[in-house]
Order: structure tokens, then C-alpha cells, then sequence
């Protein structure tokens, strides 16, 4: 994998915009405005959070994680928020990939974990039931940061 990053490192990099460097900048400099409406509609539109139609329980407790930084696990911090993690419509869901994210922001040294990440490592998910999807997950997290 690392082989297919470095021969094409000019292409990936160049696929980055500048408007994406720039509000992941803002995005880690500003986090202390976790708390404010501004920053959550640049955050949530940043990471594609507004395609999960997430309740507003969910936004309530993961920014208030982000202004607030927990000492939680990964696992941990997951598991918690996957109490508050329901849709609009009141389906619970789980959001590995926003936890993982809300991490990253506060501690770039953590990597993030999402289906674009889970694609390149051909990771697959051994099914849709909570518990084995998170194991499964956590347990990818540790290999993708060389722990």
C-alpha cells in the first residue's frame, strides 16, 4: 500500500485544495468554538457529518467532547456516543468514523478512520452488528497508526 502512496504522491497531494488545507487549519486553531453555531456548520460540512442525519442529542454531545477534551478511549469515547447516536428519524446508528475524526481534531497523531480509509487497506466490516462492527474497527486503529 505505502508503495502505491509513494508513486503516486504528486497526484494525492495534488488533489488536495487549498480550501481544505486552510479549513482543517481553522477548523484544529478554532476548536475552543466547538460550542458555537458557526463552527459547528463549518465542521459538520468539513467531515460530511450532514449526510448522517444525526440527531440533535448526537451534535450536543460530540461537540461538547470537541470543547471539552475527554481522556476517553477511542473505544470508549465511541461507545458513549453511541448512546446519543441516533438519525432524526430516532434510528440508533453507529459513528466510528465521526469519533474517530473528533479525535484527530483535537490530537492530529491519531488517525482517522473511515469507509475512504477502510477502501484503501481493503478492510471489511465481518457485519452490520454494533458490537463486532466497533471490535472490528478499534481494533484497525492501532495498524493504521503503527501501533
Amino acid at each position: 500500500m505505502y508503495s502505491v502512496i509513494s508513486t503516486c504522491q504528486q497526484t494525492i497531494i495534488g488533489s488536495i485544495t487549498q480550501w481544505e488545507v486552510d479549513e482543517y487549519d481553522w477548523l484544529r486553531q478554532n476548536v475552543g468554538q466547538a460550542d458555537t453555531a458557526p463552527y459547528q456548520q463549518r465542521y459538520k460540512y468539513f467531515w460530511g457529518m450532514n449526510v448522517a442525519q444525526l440527531s440533535s442529542s448526537f451534535y450536543t454531545a460530540y461537540f461538547g467532547f470537541l470543547k471539552a477534551p475527554t481522556t476517553l478511549s477511542r473505544n470508549d469515547l465511541c461507545q458513549t456516543l453511541h448512546q446519543s447516536s441516533t438519525r432524526r428519524n430516532g434510528t440508533r446508528t453507529l459513528q466510528f468514523s465521526f469519533a474517530t475524526k473528533l479525535l484527530h481534531t483535537l490530537n492530529p497523531q491519531l488517525p482517522i478512520y473511515d469507509s475512504k480509509v477502510a477502501r484503501f487497506f481493503l478492510f471489511e466490516p465481518p457485519s452490520s452488528y454494533r458490537p463486532a462492527r466497533t471490535n472490528y474497527q478499534t481494533e484497525r486503529i492501532p495498524k493504521l497508526s503503527g501501533n
